[in-house]
């Protein structure tokens, strides 16, 4: 337990300073840096890691994406380069899955390329969040702390209460009593920081908005964190990596906040959370 505190410690003395500071170049880099991690850490479970045709298209589309997130002005541009890698990634996982001489299978190459595609689409959502509107800090304070309030209120409740579990198959330990106290104190935590917000800052919200929101990021959240631990049961491995002692690997830690950031993108391009 030591362990795992000091090094939670560790990361948010890292992390802090990134979102205070999120307005320079130190968001996109720090974005496009934990997710090499994160990719390098997949094509290591995926048994990938090894074979440049596929590692190094990801880590130079890993790389590119947060950064030109913040630095690609025309946003049409952006868009039609994002969808050129993702459609070359597909092509390139098609063209080793062919060449490989199914010394790789199409099973490898496909995870990889969903869940690539979903840990890129995850950090450049990220630096989306932060860019949307002057209001963009506060958002990614909040898209951060959401997922680590319903796991601590997951696994409080869920060693105290409970007794049903949840999907044993994916997760032995994960309780519905758990899960549905993370949910319950994640929309409290979201409508709680609204409100503390409107206090210290020049900003109005909408409590039903933000109700709906903590519900909604609770739940993605925990599915998120499920996905993760799906993959490392199909290719038996405890941690995706070592980098976080106590935790694990980045994706280990972060496999909540990478589902949350991708809804908190889509949901503040539909509705202003902030005002």
């Amino acid at each position: 337990m030591l362990v795992r505190v000091i090094s939670a410690v560790v990361a948010l003395c890292i992390l802090v300073p990134v979102v205070y500071f999120s307005e320079t170049a130190a968001l996109p880099v720090a974005a496009a840096i934990v997710c090499c991690i994160c990719l390098f850490e997949m094509l290591g479970c995926l048994k990938l890691r090894k074979n440049l045709w596929v590692s190094v298209p990801f880590y130079l589309v890993g790389i590119f994406a947060p950064i030109g997130m913040r630095y690609i002005q025309n946003k049409t541009l952006l868009l039609a380069c994002l969808c050129a890698c993702v459609g070359l990634l597909a092509l390139i996982m098609l063209t080793v899955s062919v060449f490989s001489k199914r010394k790789i299978h199409t099973q490898q190459t496909s995870s990889m390329f969903m869940t690539g595609c979903y840990i890129i689409a995850a950090f450049t959502s990220i630096v989306y969040i932060r860019d949307s509107g002057v209001h963009g800090k506060i958002l990614l304070v909040m898209m951060f702390a959401a997922p680590w309030v319903t796991d601590t209120f997951a696994y409080l409740f869920g060693r105290l209460l409970g007794k049903h579990k949840l999907i044993p198959e994916v997760s032995p330990k994960k309780t519905v009593e758990g899960s549905v106290a993370g949910i319950v104190f994640c929309t409290l935590y979201v409508m709680i920081f609204g409100f503390v917000c409107t206090k210290i800052w020049d900003v109005t919200c909408n409590y039903a908005i933000l109700a709906v929101l903590g519900v909604v990021l609770s739940i993605v959240g925990q599915i998120g964190d499920l996905a993760m631990s799906v993959i490392k049961r199909e290719y038996d491995i405890k941690d995706y990596g070592k980098i976080m002692p106590g935790h694990g690997g980045a994706l280990d830690r972060f496999d909540s906040v990478l589902a949350v950031s991708i809804v908190v993108a889509a949901f503040e391009i539909f509705v202003d959370v902030f005002a």
